[in-house]
């Protein structure tokens, strides 16, 4: 985007006031950032230089913070740059003691997540909560509008009726609530084997029959989303401070009570000249994220009214480095998203990332500290590297996590974590980067489009009219149904030409080499069938997934963008729903947005 058009857009987001120029909030923002190191001995040159690095590096579209960093960094002083956290509630709370503390969290722009575990009645407690969050919404008490999370164990006495909340009478509430189901391996195996499951209550129900009735629920409405909290928990590295809880919500990363989140994103495909990836500024710029977030930490922590989450903050310092661009970065490669380099790729530079933020966590902790929380005598520091000590990939070798480990145990960390994956939602779009890991949803005729086709059409001896390529994408979304030879149509493919399986193996790529989880949500065809969707709740477990959020097109009414709506359908489309196998075969109208689920 063109420097006015950025504005109007930051502008009608709120994320700058009218007047304020994209140069001005960017000074403002980093200028904010960059003087916390004022508070460790930095010099004023040192600041200095180190806003202009950032500036640099954000204008000429190399990375982005979350909205909230750019929404509140040297314009709200009393505001945290966190995009979600998990409010502290307590069971004695009365509900106006309630609202007050979630609506505290609300106004600082942060979205919220809630297990209704320890509930009686959790049906009641979220339509309580969903209230004051639509009550918070109407009263334009939040800036930019936030997300909530509520979960509830599959083993709870009223998971049916919390299952069936967004499809059966509360259907068509005002939600500003995901709903999600966290599903227990005792529960996975039960349903393996088609076994009786007891619920907390000692009530004994068949497994596959519960699980019918959430598939069917979510074949309905898209709720509720499927998350696996046993699989996040193996890698706590700090259960001592709370086992987690919640989620973001779009579940990207679980929160213990009182744990808050903050985010930045690299744009992945930005790093890429003739054709290859550029590491060492990659690792140079990663480098640099992470100390823009370390610094971050430091102003939630003093803007952040809730002593507990200031104490989390403090104790864990969590950041999430996160990515954007990765469609962009495929196209410039001239890799298709469905094939195995694309995974390939997917792992190599996730690795990177991963790696190269604990190197520069370690680095920083040389000089800062390690996060307090890593000298507890409880605390997993094992966890921190041995998950990735066997994964090596062509970027990242299994010598180099051993070394990493090692300079851990002597230098400690400064973050308990490094790497998630949100949606990147309006933040990417501030830098005209693809969000997140996914395709493209339509083809865009633009000046990048262009150039990338032109150079492609070039390299596989394609001379014909690009004109009347450029056409039918502007008709259709999409140039599958040009004469374009098939090995540059498969570069091209969107978001609705890719299988299931495919989308699923880019997932399990990231998920390997990232600290918590991939916001992603599973979009299917409207003839999709329950057993469809079960079978793709299945195959992303066996993947190793940390959870999973389907939609079928058009199973709401308020539905933001109908596939039928955005692409012609070529003529030969034939949809087959029965099973993943045959969902394979889809051609065309098949979105996928798995998990680990977020909020950008």
């Amino acid at each position: 985007m063109e420097s006015q058009a950025i504005e109007e857009f930051l502008t009608n987001c709120k994320i700058i006031d009218k007047g304020e120029t994209l140069d001005s909030m960017t000074n403002r923002v980093f200028s904010a950032i960059a003087e916390v190191g004022y508070g460790f001995g930095y010099s004023q040159q040192q600041v200095h230089v180190f806003k202009e690095r950032l500036s640099d590096l954000f204008l000429e579209n190399y990375f982005v913070p979350s909205t909230p960093v750019l929404t509140n960094a040297g314009r709200h002083l009393d505001k945290p740059l966190t995009a979600c956290s998990v409010p502290p509630i307590e069971r004695r709370m009365k509900l106006k003691e309630l609202e007050v503390l979630i609506n505290e969290y609300h106004k600082k722009g942060m979205g919220t997540g809630f297990n209704f575990d320890d509930s009686e009645d959790p049906v009641r407690e979220i339509l309580e909560y969903n209230e004051i969050a639509v009550e918070g919404f109407r009263k334009k008490q939040m800036e930019r509008p936030v997300g909530n999370m509520g979960i509830l164990s599959v083993d709870h006495p009223k998971i049916r009726e919390f299952a069936a909340l967004k499809s059966d009478k509360y259907r068509d509430l005002d939600w500003k609530f995901n709903i999600s189901i966290n599903l227990k391996k005792d529960f996975m195996e039960a349903l393996k084997k088609d076994e009786d499951y007891t619920l907390k209550d000692g009530t004994k129900v068949n497994a596959t029959e519960l699980m019918d009735e959430i598939v069917g629920n979510a074949h309905s409405c898209g709720d509720p989303g499927l998350l696996f909290l046993d699989r996040f928990e193996e890698f706590n590295i700090t259960p001592h401070l709370g086992k987690y809880v919640s989620l973001a919500p779009c579940g990207e990363i679980p929160m213990a009570s009182g744990e808050t989140c903050q985010f930045a994103y690299i744009n992945v495909g930005n790093f890429v000249e003739d054709g290859q990836i550029g590491y060492e500024k990659l690792r140079d710029t990663i480098s640099d994220v992470v100390l823009m977030l370390d610094n971050s930490l430091e102003i939630s922590k003093a803007n952040i009214n809730n002593e507990k989450s200031a104490d989390m903050i403090g104790k864990k310092r969590k950041i999430g480095v996160g990515l954007c661009g990765f469609s962009d970065m495929l196209i410039s490669m001239g890799v298709p998203y469905d094939s195995q380099e694309a995974t390939d790729l997917a792992k190599d530079i996730m690795s990177f990332i991963n790696y190269e933020s604990k190197v520069a966590s370690v680095n920083l902790a040389k000089e800062r500290g390690a996060f307090p929380a890593f000298y507890d005598k409880e605390t997993r520091r094992d966890v921190i590297t041995r998950r990735y000590l066997d994964k090596e990939s062509r970027t990242v070798k299994a010598e180099d996590w051993e070394t990493l480990r090692q300079d851990i145990d002597t230098y400690g960390i400064r973050h308990v974590s490094t790497t998630a994956l949100p949606p990147t939602g309006r933040s990417s779009m501030v830098i005209g980067a693809s969000p997140s890991i996914e395709p493209a949803f339509r083809l865009t005729v633009n000046d990048m489009l262009k150039q990338s086709m032109e150079e492609n059409a070039r390299l596989h001896g394609y001379f014909g009219d690009l004109g009347e390529i450029y056409q039918t994408i502007e008709e259709t979304g999409s140039c599958q149904q040009s004469n374009l030879p098939d090995a540059i149509k498969e570069i091209y493919k969107t978001c609705l030409e890719i299988s299931p399986d495919a989308h699923l193996n880019i997932v399990a790529g990231f998920q390997k080499y990232t600290d918590d989880s991939i916001a992603k949500t599973v979009n299917l065809p409207s003839l999709s069938t329950p057993d469809a969707i079960k079978d793709t709740y299945t195959q992303a477990y066996e993947l190793g997934l940390k959870g999973i959020t389907v939609y079928r097109d058009g199973c709401k009414d308020s539905q933001p963008m109908k596939l039928k709506e955005s692409v012609k359908p070529v003529e030969e489309l034939k949809i087959y729903v029965e099973t993943r196998t045959q969902l394979q075969q889809i051609s065309y109208g098949t979105i996928l947005n798995v998990v680990g689920a977020t909020n950008g």
